[in-house]
């Protein structure tokens, strides 16, 4: 049954960012409320395939300090300031640090409720590198201490975590939502691809792929194939082993991967390898949700992972589907283990398989109508 209008915001998205868990979220929103007034960039790659109960009011988001520091939250005011008399609920899909705190100091005098989808930057409470990231993390802390926004954590562990850091403040949380994608088809395994997908970044440790290429080649493994598929964000450098091979490839500044060519190259990946949890960063990634997990979740895609807290609590959670490793001498070992007992990859997969009734994009807008009309913070 749909209810009343809302507002959603995203400031700080461009192009195919955050595309899956925007859009998922929208669609849900959309089914659960009558109006939604809705700003997105306007290059926003969901411009294309938006709801009718949707009306979009397009930003120009620019990937600027100055824009992401003063006037998006110019912006943002703008926005709080027209819907005060309204007491409209007003969702951002995606926040700055600075815009926690203003957000936390702007609901002592704004009348609606407010809430905020929490990403990345919650990373920067554990591990805040550059004077940048350390003036973020303080942000969000202070705005964690006062103030009755309503932020959402994506993942249960995440939650966990925040909970036992902030026991005095109450978090919303929600299971990253997945596609309704059809399966792969079943093969016969002889070349097993491995590989990598979505914005490739030295932050989430992606260069690792070639130290592992180098590590494979010493034990000889022929019957496997390493890829990555998807842009970089310009710290992340392509052609840097010749047994590597790179689809989709690009800067995120400039490429627009269409959706359909991402998906068709993800699909020949059939064990996903996450580099995200470097020993370096461990920490940091206790607090990061992952997109490119819940796509694995989609296409039923077993993994090989660097451990960290938020898989280890999954793999308790629903069972093991894929191995988890200390550093990337394992990986390589996992790799061998894989390519020599195939039939492994069907006994993860029957995991995954259970595990996606549960994240489905049905039950999805349930949990969005029932955090939006009956949790407080």
């Amino acid at each position: 049954m749909q209810t009343e209008k809302v507002i959603v915001v995203d400031l700080i998205r461009k192009k195919e960012e955050h595309q899956v868990f925007n859009d998922l979220t929208l669609k849900a929103l959309s089914s659960v409320m009558k109006n939604i007034d809705c700003f997105l960039s306007e290059d926003s790659v969901l411009l294309d395939d938006i709801p009718k109960n949707i009306h979009v009011r397009k930003v120009k988001v620019a990937r600027t300090k100055f824009y992401f520091w003063i006037k998006s939250t110019f912006y943002t005011a703008k926005i709080l300031m027209t819907n005060s008399r309204s007491k409209q609920k007003i969702i951002f899909l995606s926040a700055t640090p600075f815009h926690y705190l203003f957000l936390s100091l702007a609901s002592l005098f704004y009348r609606g409720d407010l809430y905020v989808f929490m990403h990345g930057e919650l990373g920067y409470l554990k591990n805040a590198t550059g004077l940048g990231q350390k003036i973020g993390a303080k942000f969000i802390n202070i705005a964690f201490k006062f103030g009755r926004v309503n932020f959402i954590c994506i993942n249960a562990p995440i939650h966990d975590i925040l909970i036992g850091m902030y026991s005095n403040r109450k978090f919303l949380h929600i299971e990253h939502p997945i596609q309704n994608i059809s399966n792969k088809t079943s093969k016969e395994f002889s070349c097993i691809t491995f590989g990598t997908f979505g914005i490739q970044s030295r932050d989430k440790g992606s260069e690792n792929i070639y130290d592992l290429a180098m590590l494979l080649q010493k034990k000889s493994m022929h019957s496997i194939s390493l890829v990555t598929v998807g842009v970089s964000d310009g710290s992340f450098e392509y052609d840097q082993s010749s047994d590597v091979i790179h689809y989709c490839r690009g800067l995120l500044s400039e490429s627009l991967i269409p959706r359909a060519v991402f998906f068709e190259h993800v699909k020949k990946i059939d064990v996903a390898l996450l580099f995200n949890s470097n020993v370096g960063n461990a920490q940091k990634y206790d607090l990061v949700s992952s997109g490119v997990f819940a796509d694995c979740i989609s296409f039923s895609t077993p993994i090989i992972a660097l451990r960290n807290k938020k898989l280890e609590s999954y793999f308790k959670l629903y069972g093991e589907f894929g191995i988890l490793c200390d550093n990337l001498y394992e990986m390589a070992s996992a790799i061998e283990h894989i390519s020599n007992n195939q039939e492994l990859l069907n006994a993860y997969r029957n995991v995954l398989n259970r595990v996606q009734q549960i994240m489905r994009p049905e039950g999805y807008a349930n949990i969005i109508r029932e955090k939006l009309s009956h949790e407080k913070s």
